[in-house]
Protein backbone atom coordinates (compact mmCIF):
# COMPACT_ATOMS: atom_id res chain seq x y z
CA UNK A 1 0.00 0.00 0.00
CA UNK A 2 3.21 1.89 -0.09
CA UNK A 3 5.60 2.84 -2.27
CA UNK A 4 9.48 1.97 -1.09
CA UNK A 5 11.63 -1.19 -1.31
CA UNK A 6 10.01 -4.41 0.47
CA UNK A 7 11.83 -8.05 1.08
CA UNK A 8 9.96 -11.43 1.38
CA UNK A 9 11.93 -13.57 2.68
CA UNK A 10 10.92 -16.90 4.63
CA UNK A 11 11.89 -20.87 4.88
CA UNK A 12 11.00 -23.55 1.97
CA UNK A 13 10.65 -26.90 3.95
CA UNK A 14 11.12 -30.12 1.69
CA UNK A 15 11.35 -33.70 2.17
CA UNK A 16 15.10 -34.91 1.52
CA UNK A 17 16.05 -37.45 -0.79
CA UNK A 18 15.87 -40.38 1.84
CA UNK A 19 11.99 -39.42 2.58
CA UNK A 20 12.26 -39.62 6.12
CA UNK A 21 14.02 -35.88 7.31
CA UNK A 22 12.91 -32.84 6.36
CA UNK A 23 15.50 -30.43 4.94
CA UNK A 24 14.91 -26.29 5.01
CA UNK A 25 16.15 -23.64 2.75
CA UNK A 26 15.81 -20.07 2.93
CA UNK A 27 15.14 -17.68 0.54
CA UNK A 28 15.03 -13.91 0.27
CA UNK A 29 13.71 -11.80 -2.39
CA UNK A 30 13.92 -7.44 -2.68
CA UNK A 31 11.08 -5.66 -4.60
CA UNK A 32 10.34 -1.90 -5.17
CA UNK A 33 6.82 -0.52 -5.05
CA UNK A 34 6.25 2.47 -7.58
CA UNK A 35 3.75 5.14 -6.79
CA UNK A 36 1.07 5.12 -9.93
CA UNK A 37 2.66 6.56 -12.99
CA UNK A 38 0.81 8.44 -15.92
CA UNK A 39 2.02 10.12 -19.14
CA UNK A 40 -0.12 13.04 -20.86
CA UNK A 41 1.32 15.26 -23.22
CA UNK A 42 0.16 17.49 -25.24
CA UNK A 43 1.49 16.43 -28.79
CA UNK A 44 1.96 19.48 -30.47
CA UNK A 45 2.95 22.03 -28.14
CA UNK A 46 3.10 22.53 -23.85
CA UNK A 47 0.01 24.51 -24.12
CA UNK A 48 -3.52 24.29 -25.04
CA UNK A 49 -5.38 26.95 -27.52
CA UNK A 50 -9.09 27.98 -27.00
CA UNK A 51 -11.23 27.24 -30.49
CA UNK A 52 -8.68 24.83 -31.51
CA UNK A 53 -9.00 20.60 -31.38
CA UNK A 54 -5.76 19.93 -28.78
CA UNK A 55 -4.37 16.52 -29.88
CA UNK A 56 -3.12 15.11 -26.50
CA UNK A 57 -1.65 11.75 -25.63
CA UNK A 58 -2.07 9.32 -22.51
CA UNK A 59 -0.87 6.41 -21.50
CA UNK A 60 -0.26 4.78 -18.10
CA UNK A 61 2.53 2.28 -17.64
CA UNK A 62 1.05 -1.69 -17.99
CA UNK A 63 -2.89 -0.42 -18.11
CA UNK A 64 -4.72 -1.10 -21.43
CA UNK A 65 -5.83 2.40 -23.05
CA UNK A 66 -9.41 0.91 -22.95
CA UNK A 67 -9.37 1.24 -19.47
CA UNK A 68 -8.39 4.62 -19.05
CA UNK A 69 -10.85 7.19 -18.66
CA UNK A 70 -9.74 11.32 -18.64
CA UNK A 71 -11.24 14.72 -18.04
CA UNK A 72 -10.70 18.65 -18.27
CA UNK A 73 -11.95 20.88 -15.96
CA UNK A 74 -11.89 23.56 -18.49
CA UNK A 75 -13.85 22.58 -21.72
CA UNK A 76 -14.70 19.18 -23.44
CA UNK A 77 -12.13 16.28 -23.47
CA UNK A 78 -12.96 13.36 -25.90
CA UNK A 79 -11.57 10.18 -27.83
CA UNK A 80 -11.03 10.40 -31.10
CA UNK A 81 -9.29 7.07 -32.46
CA UNK A 82 -6.67 6.13 -30.14
CA UNK A 83 -5.90 9.96 -29.16
CA UNK A 84 -7.66 12.25 -26.93
CA UNK A 85 -8.78 15.90 -28.18
CA UNK A 86 -9.16 18.79 -25.57
CA UNK A 87 -10.98 22.32 -26.36
CA UNK A 88 -10.70 24.30 -23.71
CA UNK A 89 -13.51 27.16 -23.32
CA UNK A 90 -11.49 29.57 -20.91
CA UNK A 91 -8.10 31.62 -21.62
CA UNK A 92 -5.62 30.38 -18.54
CA UNK A 93 -2.63 32.18 -19.05
CA UNK A 94 -1.07 30.70 -15.61
CA UNK A 95 -2.49 27.17 -15.84
CA UNK A 96 -4.53 27.04 -12.48
CA UNK A 97 -7.87 25.93 -14.07
CA UNK A 98 -7.22 23.92 -16.67
CA UNK A 99 -5.99 20.06 -15.34
CA UNK A 100 -6.37 16.79 -17.01
CA UNK A 101 -7.32 13.91 -14.86
CA UNK A 102 -6.49 10.24 -15.67
CA UNK A 103 -8.26 7.73 -14.00
CA UNK A 104 -7.52 3.77 -14.60
CA UNK A 105 -10.16 0.66 -14.37
CA UNK A 106 -8.69 -1.47 -12.41
CA UNK A 107 -11.22 -4.82 -12.34
CA UNK A 108 -14.33 -2.40 -11.63
CA UNK A 109 -12.33 -0.08 -9.45
CA UNK A 110 -11.65 3.19 -10.53
CA UNK A 111 -8.11 4.97 -9.57
CA UNK A 112 -6.60 7.93 -9.97
CA UNK A 113 -3.37 7.93 -11.79
CA UNK A 114 -2.29 11.57 -11.93
CA UNK A 115 -3.20 15.04 -13.29
CA UNK A 116 -1.47 17.48 -15.42
CA UNK A 117 -1.86 21.68 -15.91
CA UNK A 118 -2.02 23.65 -18.67
CA UNK A 119 -2.20 26.89 -19.88
CA UNK A 120 -4.97 27.68 -22.55
CA UNK A 121 -3.84 30.92 -24.60
CA UNK A 122 -5.43 32.29 -27.90
CA UNK A 123 -4.61 31.72 -30.87
CA UNK A 124 -2.74 34.60 -32.22
CA UNK A 125 -3.96 37.04 -34.63
CA UNK A 126 -2.74 36.30 -38.18
CA UNK A 127 -0.43 38.54 -40.28
CA UNK A 128 -0.36 38.68 -44.18
CA UNK A 129 2.74 38.46 -45.05
CA UNK A 130 4.46 39.39 -48.84
CA UNK A 131 7.83 37.93 -49.61
CA UNK A 132 8.09 36.96 -45.88
CA UNK A 133 7.35 40.73 -44.88
CA UNK A 134 4.08 42.63 -43.35
CA UNK A 135 5.53 46.15 -43.74
CA UNK A 136 8.01 48.10 -45.67
CA UNK A 137 9.03 48.73 -49.29
CA UNK A 138 9.40 46.22 -51.74
CA UNK A 139 10.92 46.35 -55.62
CA UNK A 140 8.94 45.74 -58.16
CA UNK A 141 11.10 42.56 -59.07
CA UNK A 142 10.81 40.86 -55.81
CA UNK A 143 7.43 41.55 -56.06
CA UNK A 144 6.44 40.32 -59.34
CA UNK A 145 8.10 36.77 -57.97
CA UNK A 146 5.72 36.61 -55.20
CA UNK A 147 3.37 33.28 -55.43
CA UNK A 148 0.98 35.62 -53.46
CA UNK A 149 -0.20 37.16 -49.79
CA UNK A 150 0.00 34.39 -47.17
CA UNK A 151 -1.33 34.74 -43.77
CA UNK A 152 1.44 33.57 -41.15
CA UNK A 153 0.89 33.27 -37.17
CA UNK A 154 4.16 34.60 -35.29
CA UNK A 155 5.60 32.43 -32.45
CA UNK A 156 3.22 29.68 -33.11
CA UNK A 157 3.78 26.55 -34.22
CA UNK A 158 0.26 24.76 -33.98
CA UNK A 159 -0.26 23.19 -37.62
CA UNK A 160 -3.09 25.88 -38.55
CA UNK A 161 -3.13 27.50 -41.53
CA UNK A 162 -5.39 30.78 -42.74
CA UNK A 163 -6.32 31.57 -46.34
CA UNK A 164 -6.33 35.46 -47.36
CA UNK A 165 -9.30 36.72 -48.96
CA UNK A 166 -8.87 40.22 -49.28
CA UNK A 167 -6.23 42.50 -48.06
CA UNK A 168 -5.53 46.34 -48.75
CA UNK A 169 -2.20 47.35 -50.78
CA UNK A 170 -1.06 51.11 -50.58
CA UNK A 171 1.34 51.65 -54.11
CA UNK A 172 3.15 55.51 -54.10
CA UNK A 173 2.05 57.46 -56.94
Amino acid sequence: SEAGDYTYAGYIKYRTPDGENIGTKPFEFNFKVARPAVTIAATRMNVLYRSLLNPVSISVPGVPSDNLEAYCTNGKMYKQGDQWVIEPNELDNLGEKTKVIVTANFNGEKRQMGEMAYRVMRVPEPKATLAGMNTGKITRELLRVQQGIFARLEDFYFDLRFEVTSFDMTVPA
